[in-house]
């Protein structure tokens, strides 16, 4: 297997995103995030929510998972090491680089320890491109997105307005994932 040559002339910040990570890591559904598990009785739990793109962005959607593929082989098998959230989601509008960590949760579980972990992981992104001669620091900005079954069944209404809080987490109660209210 060879090695390609990074080249620091990209043309946008998704470009430069999937330099950096492996194509095999972007969701095979572009348009959707979707959850599939089982909650604590063994019923069977599904979430979809469907991706609303805002005008003049592009976006690319990511989805890592640990409990299929061996993500971290650099870690030991300790509890809670290979965390990270079910969707990270690059989305480029303007000059600002956007990346949203987004947990999927079924019920009242907290989603805080999977984006934690993903925000050192983005983190770990943006110092490799700056390694790499490409700055991305300025104009990038992380924002934590919980999405739970549980919340999002008690739909927030027009007046009530996205604010993220001081570690920049939101829990996001609107049916589809309208990028456009969540680029603030």
């Amino acid at each position: 297997m060879g090695n390609k040559k990074f080249s620091n002339q990209v043309n946008s910040k998704l470009e430069l995103v999937r330099t950096i990570l492996h194509d095999k890591y972007l969701s095979t559904n572009q348009k959707e995030l979707f959850e599939k598990n089982k909650d604590a009785k063994g019923n069977d739990f599904e979430m979809r929510k469907k991706i609303v793109p805002a005008k003049d962005t592009s976006y690319l959607l990511y989805q890592f998972n640990p409990d299929k593929e061996n993500i971290f082989p650099f870690f030991k098998e300790v509890k809670g090491i290979k965390k990270i959230c079910d969707y990270i989601l690059f989305v480029e509008e303007k000059s600002s680089l956007f990346i949203f960590l987004i947990e999927l949760k079924l019920g009242k579980l907290s989603p805080h320890g999977q984006l934690n972990a993903s925000e050192c992981f983005v983190k770990f992104i943006i110092s490799t491109a700056k390694r790499l001669n490409i700055n991305l620091e300025d104009d990038v900005f992380i924002r934590k997105i919980g999405i739970s079954e549980y919340k999002s069944n008690k739909q927030r209404t027009k007046k009530e307005a996205l604010v993220y809080d001081k570690n920049y987490f939101i829990d996001y109660k609107s049916k589809d994932f309208r990028i456009v209210e969540l680029l603030i």
